[in-house]
């Protein structure tokens, strides 16, 4: 089932029983979606839709209580405030005790789904805000997953429960996300790269990497950083015992 946010364009799209959607499908508030039309050999031009468009759904695809085409979490302070600050190297303003108020950007374009792409329970996908967020076809999504506005996702990539991506990241082909993992905004992960569970991701990643930890790092990189944690603590321990004999 998606629950089709803030305006849907719906081409061709048919039900679980196989039969197409009625005309006046654009009244329910949630539509009953599995198998969706081909974008591509779709004669209707006409989109089913609520206040604008928002998606655009292929064929072969699945889902279940999804939320696709949200506005996105943009939003622009009236005046600079702490991050404006802090990417520029500066200090906080001091002001703290007058409102700056957050202006919300809205998102304008579409959520456009490729063919065979499946998308597990409870997982949301923002709309772009000027250019369409994009799901590459083959691509699957499992629960609980997080995709933020302008986000373009390559083919066949595979992201596990609970990733969460930032707005404007772009991950090539075949990538894999494990478990929980968190990608900073504007960054570019490579083609066939490996990112495991957990990891949080403040860098772009090269094609075909396998990266672990937070902040996340090539895997053998993270394997010494763990060695050497044991070291430090067993050298700790023995720097502790030989105080006390002193």
């Amino acid at each position: 089932m998606y629950l089709l946010m803030d305006g849907v364009s719906v081409r061709r799209v048919v039900d679980r029983a196989g039969a197409r959607v009625p005309e006046h499908a654009h009244d329910w508030p949630v539509l009953s979606i599995y198998v969706l039309g081909s974008y591509d050999n779709c004669t209707e031009t006409g989109p089913v839709s609520i206040c604008g468009p928002s998606a655009l759904l292929y064929r072969a695809g699945a889902a279940h209580e999804n939320t696709i085409g949200a506005d996105g979490f943009g939003y622009v302070s009236e005046r600079p405030g702490p991050l404006e600050a802090f990417k520029e190297g500066g200090a906080p303003p001091k002001d703290a005790h007058e409102r700056n108020r957050l202006q919300k950007i809205h998102a304008l374009s579409v959520v456009d789904i490729g063919d065979d792409v499946e998308i597990g329970a409870l997982s949301a996908i923002d709309r772009g805000t000027l250019t369409p967020t994009r799901i590459g076809s083959g691509t699957k999504i499992d629960d609980h997953v997080l995709i933020g506005h302008n986000v373009t996702i390559g083919r066949d990539c595979l992201l596990c429960g609970q990733v969460g991506i930032a707005g404007s990241v772009t991950i090539g082909d075949g990538a894999v996300l494990g478990g929980k993992v968190g990608i900073a905004d504007h960054l570019v992960i490579g083609s066939h790269a490996l990112i495991g569970a957990g990891a949080g991701v403040a860098t772009d990643i090269p094609d075909g990497a396998y990266y672990l930890g937070t902040p996340a790092v090539p895997r053998k990189q993270a394997l010494e950083n763990l060695m050497l944690l044991g070291r430090l603590r067993r050298l700790l321990s023995q720097i502790q015992r030989g105080g006390s004999r002193t």
